[in-house]
């Protein structure tokens, strides 16, 4: 649902509308956080990233309008599996030197 439709919706159904309003709201917000702890957007690839989405799960909350079905993300943090071999190797490589 876009804003458009969101404040057409509101202008219309004053109650539904601002429930609509509120649950758009807090799930565009919990999509940003999840982008910030992540570390990258939604299937962007980069180096900096910290952690994948794993799914969402549906959530209630209560507020003054009614129960709001929130969409809670879901984060899997990333390990890197370069950065293992890499001291892995590092390793072997001591041993070798030290041997």
């Amino acid at each position: 649902m876009n804003s458009k439709d969101l404040v057409a919706h509101y202008l219309t159904d004053n109650e539904q509308g601002m429930k609509n309003l509120i649950t758009w709201f807090l799930n565009e917000i919990m999509q940003k956080e999840a982008t910030e702890q992540a570390g990258a957007d939604k299937y962007e690839r980069t180096v900096s990233r910290k952690a994948y989405r794993n799914g969402t799960r549906s959530r209630s909350l209560k507020s003054r309008y009614g129960t709001l079905n929130l969409d809670k993300l879901l984060l899997r943090i990333s390990r890197s599996k370069i950065r293992l071999l890499n001291d892995t190797q590092e390793s072997k490589e001591h041993l070798k030197m030290r041997l």
